[in-house]
């Protein structure tokens, strides 16, 4: 079975509140996707000298700080058991760079750091943690975007297109 829940991810306490829940309601936790981001729409999309730097914070906190939280309490909840999988969503921004889109492409640079340190932690404890970094994938933030971002992405593919969610996520 699986639950899904539309969390504030910067909220500390209503992500672990989630997890107590799930602990009472099911016992356990074995797998945790996380895939809250936000990316630079064009109220914020800027070359860095003209950054909004509490747009740019922003980005921070939900993509790379909300992960942050997220497998705290995934990793709380899986030690006991000695058992767990976690996956984060990244993106190819992380490896590449985004022009204009400095702020999302740092907070998913430091999402892949952070999976690989805490990978190196959580693996002793039975829980391996992943990544997956599409390019772009047609999603409703996807449609937020400025069309010459969007155009710059799906020419990266190499397969002429952008990915649609059912490619990447299974539907519940």
């Amino acid at each position: 079975s699986a639950i899904a829940a539309p969390l504030d991810v910067t909220a500390e306490f209503d992500v672990a509140s989630f997890f107590d829940r799930v602990i009472s309601e099911v016992g356990r936790v074995d797998f945790v996707l996380h895939s809250a981001g936000i990316t630079d729409t064009d109220d914020m999309r800027a070359p860095i000298w003209e950054m909004n730097m509490e747009a740019f914070r922003r980005r921070q906190e939900v993509n790379l700080v909300g992960s942050a939280i997220v497998v705290k309490h995934s990793a709380r909840v899986m030690i006991p058991k000695r058992y767990g999988r976690i996956v984060l969503m990244a993106s190819n921004a992380a490896k590449e760079g985004n022009p204009t889109m400095s702020a999302y492409s740092a907070s998913k640079g430091g999402v892949v750091s952070f999976i690989k340190a805490v990978g190196r932690e959580l693996h002793t404890h039975g829980i391996l943690i992943n990544g997956f970094a599409p390019v772009i994938i047609r999603t409703s933030m996807v449609d937020r975007m400025h069309p010459d971002d969007v155009a710059h992405l799906e020419g990266r593919i190499l397969m002429g297109r952008m990915g649609e969610l059912d490619e990447a996520a299974y539907k519940l």
